[in-house]
């Protein structure tokens, strides 16, 4: 999750940017990861998600950060869901394949399905760090 320095100030920023384009997928997003990892608000930060997944389905941010927050939320089916939208977007994207086989070796206890998708992150960037240290 990511801590801004100056919540405020970012969250600020944020809504100017989104007066200018209320529709920017990025911005959403971005914004979403905000008030729920800075602000608690996970309310609001599930709006903005939907936003931005309404927006653009295949923004392949807002997908995985809206796992990450389902998942957070203990919402695990529609997590699970979110992931594999996720993997339809970037099926050999390192992250998306990281974050899949983390929950389901976390959250699902899959540990062999897990260690495929920690295997196909690492084929796909042999540095991946949170592959290899999971795999």
């Amino acid at each position: 999750q990511h801590h801004y320095k100056d919540p405020k100030k970012a969250d600020s920023y944020f809504k100017k940017a989104l007066k200018l384009d209320p529709d920017d997928a990025t911005t959403l997003s971005a914004r979403a990861l905000l008030l729920h990892g800075d602000k608690k608000d996970a309310v609001g930060a599930e709006k903005l998600y939907r936003k931005a997944l309404q927006v653009d389905p295949n923004h392949l941010s807002a997908l995985s950060n809206y796992a990450l927050f389902l998942q957070h939320e203990k919402r695990n089916k529609e997590a699970e869901s979110v992931h594999r939208r996720a993997l339809a977007v970037a099926p050999d994207d390192p992250d998306v394949l990281c974050n899949l086989a983390q929950f389901l070796h976390k959250k699902r206890k899959r540990i062999r399905t897990a260690s495929a998708y920690y295997k196909k992150a690492i084929r796909a960037d042999s540095t991946h760090i949170r592959a290899l240290c999971n795999y």
